[in-house]
């Protein structure tokens, strides 16, 4: 079987954090030659900001690499030659956007598939990893506390030949 992976994970960010999720596949004992890996997510707390495919292990053919911020899709379609991807590695990295505080996951659309080179599909569903997400709200900047310099110290003029007045350094205007 195939299974498909976001990682990482699991991520705790702030509004207006943007991180790379890596899409991987394993298929440890048979060879995948065509992939879709439809993700969906919550347009209302995510956005994806873009979809890397150049290290991808199926880099012979796409025929589908978008994403729809509107109605929360990521569209991934792509192929390689017979007999196929044996192993773990990368499909893509995808860029997302915290918008706003709250949890929620991106996850696998019933329609992802891993075709062997016969067309038989060994997609694992529920062995696939999604990525879950806790976005809390950005925090406050801290505070700087600033103390004003005076411009010098005063003298009472004591220690040997001063002039018994006060003296103070100032700066000219």
């Amino acid at each position: 079987s195939a299974t498909f992976s976001l990682s990482p994970g699991s991520n705790n960010i702030s509004v207006n954090d943007t991180i790379p999720l890596q899409l991987k596949i394993a298929s440890l004992d048979q060879g995948v030659t065509s992939i879709k890996v439809y993700l969906d997510f919550d347009p209302l707390l995510l956005s994806v900001s873009s979809i890397d495919t150049s290290g991808s292990v199926f880099a012979t053919t796409w025929w589908e690499n978008m994403f729809d911020n509107t109605t929360g899709k990521i569209k991934l379609q792509a192929s390689t030659f017979a007999p196929g991807f044996t192993g773990t590695g990368d499909i893509a990295t995808i860029t997302i956007k915290a918008l706003k505080t709250g949890t929620t996951s991106i996850t696998y659309a019933n329609s992802s598939l891993a075709l062997m080179p016969d067309d038989t599909d060994i997609w694992n569903s529920s062995g696939s990893a999604v990525a879950a997400f806790t976005i809390s709200s950005i925090p406050p900047p801290t505070p700087t506390i600033s103390y004003a310099t005076p411009y010098g110290t005063p003298s009472t003029g004591g220690g040997g030949g001063g002039s018994g007045e006060d003296k103070y350094y100032r700066s000219k205007l």
